[in-house]
């Protein structure tokens, strides 16, 4: 070892003994006073009591019926009737059941995700889409750009933007 290699060891070696017994510079934790509260506690709700509303009056919050919004909204509604919910065990029901909702799509297919990568998944879901766009469905997809920016999956959205 020269010269040099020791005495560049012996500054780093007395740097980091330095470091540590070096007090931290944050300041000691102050003790905090608790403030009296400006407003005395809400007791309990008697029988017939109703909390204040916050929005105002109820009637002016009500809502619509449903035949009401499909006439004059952007768009039409559904009676929630006619909507279904399932709840799925794992990724692969998760996977089959996009899949085959994609496949039977009729008239448009809206997709909004935070992530929607590049991956097998992701790609064999963007051939789904590119087939469907190409046998005139509406196709539209929202993503999140910071949260997908690996090159495989920006390769995947040319791809997508390309087919329309």
């Amino acid at each position: 070892m020269n010269r040099f290699q020791r005495v560049f060891i012996l500054i780093m070696v007395a740097a980091s003994f330095l470091g540590c017994a070096h007090s931290s510079m944050v300041p000691p934790a102050q003790r905090q006073v608790a403030k009296q509260p400006s407003m005395s506690p809400l007791g309990p709700l008697s029988q017939g009591s109703r909390p204040a509303p916050v929005f105002g009056p109820p009637q002016e919050f009500a809502g619509s019926q449903p035949g009401e919004l499909g006439r004059g909204g952007i768009f039409s509604a559904h009676s929630p009737s006619s909507n279904r919910i399932a709840l799925l065990k794992n990724g692969d029901e998760s996977f089959a059941a996009r899949v085959q909702l994609l496949e039977d799509a009729r008239k448009s297919i809206r997709i909004q995700a935070l992530i929607f990568s590049g991956d097998e998944a992701g790609l064999h879901i963007s051939e789904i889409l590119k087939k469907k766009k190409a046998d005139g469905l509406d196709v539209r997809v929202i993503v999140d750009a910071a949260a997908n920016l690996g090159w495989q999956t920006q390769w995947m959205y040319f791809d997508l933007k390309q087919h329309g």
